[in-house]
């Protein structure tokens, strides 16, 4: 059988459905499966995150609800059971459907990772794009034993981690993929280390779209560091404070805002010169993001890491490693500086470096927002549906 299109299968709206709506614009997506999508003009009754479940870019009559799926995801988010124990067996509800769906259509298959049919069930000619969107767990569980073994104070964070590896039920959809996408070469790494051949993976990078301006900082004062995220051990967040010991509060400040952290980074982040804020409203967070100079987070590991995208929109030079998607953009030394990941030194030469920058000439935040401004969902789909169509050719 000749098999044309794709389904397309994401449980929630992981990504903002920018790869179904890709497949769409492209004319190529023949339904996307998901656990709910709401229609263009959504009922009253309908309350606002979910009315708020769908994207201008697709519309409703190319999408399918998969009401168990929805049901039981979300009468465990009322009851709140934990979610990783409910996957294991919404996922599966969601590739069956979208198997369902490619046979009856005569289409091919484009899922998220865990939301694949089992591979024995596709059907011989039909063609399985497989989305990564997180680094696998071989490579990330090596990086993380090999820091925790350096750093006592992730204790917590890295039982944490252990305790998700534990429960999470393993996928290995690339296995049986035609070809894998994923967004950066950090999780490109994490597949050629669970033995991926290199020539089946492409690499596209996020995009992003923001309301957010640069605004020109003040000159003088010390340099205003950000760091956004939760501070836990795979965000780097113990080694960013360790190399923060020799940092004079007089010439530059750091502001963390972590909704969740590690009690034994906690007590790290005890430094003159340092702010430990909980969680923000997108207000406040953009305002934070205007007035430092620096956005810095020296993951330890990151499947992309979009926030760095919002901080060079805001006008944010960003402080990233090659465990990110930091690499995977063309920024120019203006914006980006990347250093090794888990290397205290060059970390701690790097914050230096950029505080004499801040000192003499300073950074221009339009520049670099500028620069951030090339990457847009728009490309982003662009190049999703150019990657869609070679699989089909």
């Amino acid at each position: 059988m000749d098999y044309r299109g794709f389904v397309c299968a994401i449980n929630g709206s992981r990504d903002g459905y920018q790869v179904p709506a890709a497949l769409h614009e492209a004319g190529v997506l023949k339904r996307f499966v998901t656990d709910y999508y709401a229609p263009e003009t959504a009922p009253g009754w309908l309350p606002a995150p979910m009315a708020r479940r769908r994207s201008p870019f697709l519309p409703k009559r190319m999408t399918a609800n998969t009401p168990g799926c929805f049901l039981i995801q979300h009468s465990a988010t009322r009851l709140g059971l934990p979610m990783n124990r409910v996957f294991p067996h919404t996922d599966p509800m969601l590739g069956r459907h979208a198997l369902r769906a490619a046979k009856r259509l005569g289409a091919n298959l484009y899922c998220y990772s865990g939301y694949t049919p089992h591979w024995r069930k596709i059907p011989s000619g039909m063609r399985l794009i497989d989305f990564e969107f997180h680094p696998l767990t071989g490579l990330t569980a090596e990086l993380l034993r090999e820091d925790a073994a350096r750093y006592p104070e992730v204790a917590w964070s890295y039982a944490q981690e252990q305790r998700l590896a534990a429960q999470e039920r393993a996928h290995d959809s690339w296995r049986h993929a035609d070809a894998v996408v994923c967004a950066s070469r950090m999780t490109a790494r994490s597949l050629e280390f669970a033995g991926c051949e290199p020539t089946r993976i492409s690499v596209i990078p996020y995009g992003f779209e923001t309301a957010t301006r640069a605004i020109p900082r003040q000159p003088g004062g010390p340099a205003r560091f950000l760091f956004v995220g939760q501070g836990v051990q795979r965000k780097g967040l113990h080694h960013l404070l360790r190399a923060w010991r020799s940092v004079d509060p007089a010439r530059a400040r750091l502001t963390l805002v972590c909704y969740a952290i590690d009690p034994g980074i906690t007590a790290l982040a005890e430094q003159a010169g340092i702010e430990l804020l909980g969680r923000q409203e997108r207000p406040a967070l953009d305002a934070l993001m205007q007035s430092a100079q620096v956005f810095i987070m020296p993951s330890l590991i990151e499947g992309f890491g979009l926030v760095y995208l919002e901080a060079l929109a805001a006008g944010c030079h960003v402080v990233g490693t090659e465990n990110t998607g930091l690499p995977d953009l063309p920024l120019s030394a203006a914006a980006r500086t990347l250093v090794p990941a888990g290397n205290l030194t060059a970390l701690g030469e790097a914050i230096e470096a950029l505080i004499q920058r801040h000192e003499v000439p300073g950074f221009d935040a339009e520049a670099i927002a500028a620069e951030a401004a090339g990457w847009t969902w728009a490309n982003f789909r662009r190049k999703v549906a150019d990657h869609a169509r070679s699989v089909l050719d």
